[in-house]
């Protein structure tokens, strides 16, 4: 693609000015591995996320965000591959760093319990799940309060998690909430208002309460069309 033939060039002029062990070169390897991975060229990205691990490691020791940064991208590399004990143990080396680093009120901290408990649930591992999504949940509102889109986000995973283990209440609940943040943060008329409503149709129809699910559905598609 051209976004990869750029961070290529990028990377020879990057190596011919500085050599090897520099952080532009280490910034290139990284953006040259993202791209593979958006190809779904995995293994050719991991290698190359390493090139940069090596690099980064060599010029800041254990404990950077750099380095937190890359084992983030290496996890969800393996996630995509469905290695999920190595993504997990990634991602936990990157949650142990960025604790290390920013304490626990901060947004990469939010982040990783959210990327572990997104590979929880691959496993089907909905407790623990719950549990990390929740961690994520505590600190996005103590930053942001209420209506921001990755308080919705834990709110729609979390609902999720509940509608596979069939816990219809909860899973109402939760997707009642993210579709009020939605709103709040969107207004009536946007795509991810219309999904809310879908979502809810769907817990509705599962549960049995046809006419409500037939109400929801109606919300959703009126949305949808004033949208599109």
């Amino acid at each position: 693609s051209n976004s990869l033939e750029i961070h290529e060039k990028a990377l020879k002029i990057y190596l011919a000015v500085h050599g090897e062990s520099h952080l532009d070169v280490a910034m290139s390897y990284n953006n040259i591995a993202t791209a593979y991975n958006n190809r779904g060229e995995y293994s050719k990205a991991l290698d190359i996320y390493n090139e940069s691990l090596n690099i980064y490691m060599a010029l800041y020791g254990d404990n950077h965000p750099d380095i937190a940064r890359i084992y983030n991208n290496i996890a969800y590399t393996y996630s995509e591959t469905g290695c999920y004990d190595e993504s997990l143990e990634l991602y936990n080396k990157s949650l142990e760093m960025y604790l290390a680093i920013y304490g626990e009120n901060h947004p990469n901290v939010a982040q990783a319990y959210n990327n572990i408990a997104c590979v929880e649930i691959e496993q089907a591992h909905y407790s623990l799940a719950l549990e990390y999504f929740s961690k994520a949940l505590k600190i996005y509102l103590s930053l942001y309060g209420n209506n921001h889109h990755m308080v919705t986000h834990i709110y729609k995973h979390m609902a999720l998690v509940y509608k596979k283990q069939e816990n219809y209440s909860k899973a109402l609940e939760f997707y009642t909430k993210s579709l009020e943040t939605d709103i709040a943060t969107h207004g009536e008329i946007h795509p991810d208002v219309a999904i809310c409503y879908h979502n809810i149709a769907v817990i509705y129809d599962k549960s049995s309460e046809l006419e409500k699910a037939l109400e929801f559905y109606g919300k959703s598609l009126e949305v949808h069309v004033a949208v599109y």
